[in-house]
């Protein structure tokens, strides 16, 4: 049955091709209802972002602009259709309660809403009048980004579908690749629900967690990580992340973080990989002392001085061999002194194990038998302060060179004892 084509007298004016959205242009949509956003902390550049992303039309509508008053930073304006905002069951609590009102508010006047964000919500907010907008079945493209941020949106606007939408979105996506990310946003909106639920992951996953991501958190955010993991990490893994930590944000650090971060209740060991530059960065923050320059060897110098000469085949000797393992191991980062007393004590280390792989009468010698005590730190730090800033530096560098020297011969001669052992 042929029942012909569309007809209208106007041929020039067919219908929208495009599903009927925010996006259109406002005079054609025929819109009722304005919305102008400040960003709490903005700049142009953030929401100058938000335009970008958007084609050229929603640009040119979404602009951003400077507040006449003086008193308001810049804004960005939605143009939306109260039907969409205000009713179905996607509706905003909050707008269906402002345009029932709207003739007794001073909203209604000149129908516009102004509404205060922080930033990561204005740059959800399209993804909520997205939603809002789509068929009942239609989905949230929500992101890990923005997940947090439209969970505050639906709360506030008091949209409920997206909530629950938003919580569906979060059980699947947080993981340990981006619960540093949840982290941050949780605390930024106040969430303890994402906290918790973020800081969990954080803490038991920190083993596998990449430093670029860890190093993305806030000083205290960090703290609050290592704080958490404690107890469930081993101390060479913490050891490890707050290298990392310190390395990517030398000029935040404090001696204050740092003191709190290896602090031996949550630092017992130091990894020996990462000890030299630890080593580093509590000479930077004058932590290699107790209470100052004046006091007792510090309690992580010690670690850090333990585990470099517990392990100075892979760590001092390979560092004292290679010029750019060295810088990146922190060896030639450290002071004169504190290298002298590592090779120093490393040449003691060395020349037990030559004992234990000798014969059995050079090895009971009591006069060749040396050991290793932690508490020569202590008696040692007198010499330190005394020589720490009057001391005559001249020698200094002769005197590395001739520890470097007696090292590499103990090590030379160990590897051939060893081989003459095996011939």
């Amino acid at each position: 049955m042929d029942l012909g084509s569309f007809s209208f007298l106007d041929e020039n004016r067919g219908g929208h091709s495009e599903p009927f959205s925010w996006k259109l242009d406002p005079d054609e949509s025929f819109s009722d209802w304005t919305i102008e956003i400040e960003a709490t902390h903005s700049n142009s550049s953030i929401l100058g972002e938000i335009a970008a992303e958007m084609d050229t039309d929603i640009a040119e509508r979404t602009r951003t602009r400077s507040r006449e008053d003086g008193e308001n930073g810049p804004t960005t304006v939605f143009h939306v259709h109260k039907c969409f905002l205000g009713s179905g069951e996607r509706r905003s609590l909050y707008f269906e309660r402002v345009f029932k009102s709207s003739d007794r508010i001073q909203e209604g006047l000149n129908s516009t809403s102004k509404i205060k964000l922080e930033e990561s919500a204005l740059r959800s907010f399209p993804i909520m009048l997205d939603y809002m907008y789509s068929s009942p079945h239609g989905a949230l493209e929500a992101t890990s980004e923005s997940a947090v941020a439209l969970r505050w949106l639906s709360t506030y606007f008091g949209i409920q579908k997206m909530f629950e939408a938003t919580n569906d979105f979060i059980n699947h996506d947080l993981s340990i690749k981006n619960a540093h990310m949840y982290l941050s946003e949780g605390e930024a909106y106040s969430d303890d629900k994402i906290v918790e639920a973020a800081l969990t992951i954080c803490s038991t996953k920190l083993n596998q967690m990449q430093d670029e991501h860890v190093v993305l958190l806030r000083p205290d955010l960090f703290s609050l990580v290592l704080d958490s993991a404690k107890d469930v990490q081993s101390s060479k893994v913490l050891s490890r992340r707050i290298k990392a930590y310190c390395d990517a944000h030398r000029d935040e650090v404090t001696a204050d973080m740092l003191s709190k971060w290896t602090n031996p209740d949550v630092l017992p060991t130091v990894d020996p990989d990462v000890a030299l530059s630890l080593l580093r960065h509590a000479e930077v923050h004058n932590l290699t002392f107790d209470g100052g320059t004046g006091g007792k060897t510090s309690s992580l110098k010690k670690r850090c001085s333990k585990a470099v000469v517990q392990n100075w085949k892979s760590t001092l000797m390979t560092s004292i061999q290679s010029k750019r393992r060295a810088v990146a191991s922190g060896y030639s980062a450290i002071s004169d002194k504190e290298k002298i007393s590592i090779l120093e004590k490393s040449l003691v280390a060395a020349h037990n194990r030559l004992d234990e792989l000798g014969d059995d009468s050079s090895s009971s010698s009591s006069e060749d038998s040396i050991s290793i005590d932690d508490s020569s730190d202590d008696s040692d730090s007198d010499d330190d302060e005394s020589t720490s800033d009057g001391g005559d530096d001249s020698s200094t560098d002769s005197d590395v060179y001739e520890a470097r020297e007696r090292a590499r011969e103990m090590f030379l001669a160990e590897r051939r004892r060893r081989r003459a052992r095996r011939n």
